[in-house]
C-alpha cells in the first residue's frame, strides 16, 4: 500500500461561534425576511433587500415614512439579503470613510474559494498495513469527493445577487455539506481507532494519518465556509454602522461586492438614513387654522390732511403656514407629542400650543393659539375722495387686544 505526502500544506481556520460549530444536521429553510424594521428602545434592525437591476439606493427614512427614527442615541443593524455570500463579501464605506469591519466575512469567502491540494510528491510504504491503507484510500477518496462538490456547487453560482429559487438551491447543498462533514469526522475517527489499535510501521502509519489529516483540515475549513456561506445567503447578513454624534446627519453608507481576490465590477450598494438628536423633538412645518380674527391696516391721509387708519382685512378666522416645535412623550410611553409653534409669515406675532398625534411622517395637533388682534378706535366716516358721495370708514388710532383661540393643524415632519 503507498500513500501520498503533500508537500505543503497551508491550514486555513474559521473563527466560528459554538453554536455554529455545535449546529445539529437540520435543513434550512431559505424563508422570505420580513422587510418592516424591528425598533425596540434604541436598537433598529433595517432589512435591506440587495437590488437585482437598476439604481442601488436605499434612503431608510423614504421606504420606511414614520417607521424608523434614529437618534444619535440609536444603534442600527443594517441585515443585507438577497447576496451570493458564497462568492461576495461587502466592503463598507462610512460617510467615506473605508472600514475594515467586514475583515471576517472576507476571509469567509476566500475560505470557501480556497483550493486544496491534493497533487502527491512523496511517497510513503506502510508494509503489513493493507486494512489500514484502505481506510486511508477511502478517507482520501471522501477528501477528493467533497472537495470536488464544493467546486462544482461554487460554479453554479456566480452572480452577486441570489433568487428565490438558487436560495432554496443553496439552503439544500448547505444540508449536503452538513452530511459530509459528518460523515468525513466519522471516517476519520475510524481511521484514527485503527492508527492507536495498529503495532506495525507505526512511525510510518503516524506520517501517512498526519498528510491526510493535512488534507482533512483544509476540506473541512471550505466545508465549514460553505455551510455558513449558505447561511448567510439565506438568513442574511448583518452589520452595524457606526454611531453617529450630531444630530441632524444624513448618513451614507456604500456597500461594495468583493470577489475572495477583492476584485470587484459590481457597482456598490448606497444605504442612507437621517440621525436625529437625542431629545426627543419633532420639527415640523404645514398649516394651521384657528378662530383667532385677522384684522389688518394700514396708514392713509384723511382729506383734512390728518393721519387716519384704514380697514384691509377682516376675517374672522385665521389660516396660515406655521412652523412647529413638538416634544415627544413616547419615552414615557404616551403616544403624543407636546407641540407649540408660530406663524411662518409673521413670526411670534401668533403662537401656538397643544397636543399633538404623529402617524408616519404628518403631524395632527389640536390647541389655543395667543395672538394680538387689532380693532380700530374714534372712527370717522369720509369720502372716498373729494366729491364723491361714497363714504369709507376711517380710525383716528388703534390698539391690539390679546386673545386666546382655539387652533388646529396638520405638518410634516421636517426631522
Amino acid at each position: 500500500m503507498k500513500i501520498f505526502r503533500p508537500a505543503c500544506v497551508v491550514v486555513v481556520s474559521i473563527v466560528l461561534s459554538q453554536a455554529a460549530a455545535a449546529q445539529q444536521l437540520q435543513p434550512l429553510t431559505c424563508k422570505a425576511r420580513n422587510v418592516e424594521p424591528e425598533c425596540h428602545g434604541h436598537a433598529c434592525e433595517v432589512v435591506v433587500p440587495w437590488p437585482a437591476e437598476g439604481e442601488r439606493v436605499f434612503d431608510i427614512n423614504r421606504v420606511h415614512r414614520g417607521d424608523v427614527r434614529l437618534t444619535t442615541n440609536s444603534t442600527l443593524a443594517l441585515t443585507i439579503v438577497g447576496v451570493n455570500f458564497l462568492k461576495y463579501s461587502l466592503q463598507p464605506r462610512y460617510q467615506d470613510q473605508m472600514l475594515d469591519t467586514a475583515s471576517a466575512l472576507q476571509t469567509l469567502v476566500s475560505a470557501v474559494a480556497a483550493p486544496v491540494a491534493m497533487v502527491p510528491q512523496g511517497v510513503i510504504d506502510l508494509p503489513e498495513s493493507a486494512p489500514f491503507g484502505a481506510s486511508l484510500d477511502q478517507w482520501s477518496g471522501r477528501l477528493r469527493a467533497v472537495a470536488d462538490r464544493l467546486d462544482v456547487s461554487l460554479r453554479r453560482f456566480q452572480k452577486v445577487t441570489v433568487t428565490d429559487s438558487e436560495r432554496a438551491v443553496i439552503a439544500d447543498l448547505r444540508f449536503s455539506m452538513l452530511a459530509a462533514r459528518e460523515d468525513l469526522d466519522a471516517v476519520r475517527a475510524r481511521v484514527l481507532d485503527e492508527l492507536r489499535s495498529g503495532s506495525a510501521g507505526g512511525l510510518q502509519r503516524f506520517q501517512a494519518f498526519s498528510a491526510i489529516e493535512a488534507i482533512h483540515q483544509l476540506v473541512v475549513s471550505r466545508l465549514e465556509a460553505f455551510i455558513e456561506g449558505a447561511r448567510l445567503t439565506c438568513e442574511g447578513w448583518t452589520w452595524s454602522p457606526p454611531r453617529t454624534e450630531k444630530g441632524g446627519t444624513v448618513v451614507v453608507v456604500t456597500l461594495t461586492p468583493l470577489t475572495s481576490t477583492r476584485y470587484t465590477q459590481e457597482a456598490p450598494l448606497a444605504i442612507s438614513y437621517l440621525v436625529h438628536s437625542a431629545f426627543p423633538f419633532v420639527v415640523s412645518a404645514g398649516y394651521a387654522y384657528t378662530t383667532l380674527a385677522d384684522v389688518r391696516f394700514e396708514q392713509v391721509r384723511g382729506l383734512g390732511g390728518q393721519d387716519l387708519y384704514g380697514m384691509t382685512r377682516n376675517e374672522p378666522n385665521t389660516h396660515t403656514l406655521a412652523a412647529y416645535l413638538s416634544y415627544s412623550l413616547k419615552p414615557i410611553r404616551i403616544p403624543m407629542l407636546v407641540t407649540a409653534g408660530t406663524d411662518v409669515a409673521r413670526p411670534g406675532d401668533r403662537t401656538f400650543v397643544g397636543a399633538s398625534v404623529e402617524f408616519k411622517k404628518a403631524v395632527f395637533s389640536i390647541g389655543v393659539a395667543n395672538g394680538s388682534v387689532l380693532q380700530g378706535n374714534h372712527p370717522v366716516q369720509e369720502p372716498v375722495s373729494n366729491g364723491s358721495t361714497t363714504l369709507r370708514t376711517l380710525y383716528g388710532d388703534i390698539s391690539a387686544d390679546t386673545q386666546w383661540k382655539t387652533f388646529a393643524g396638520i405638518s410634516f415632519v421636517v426631522f
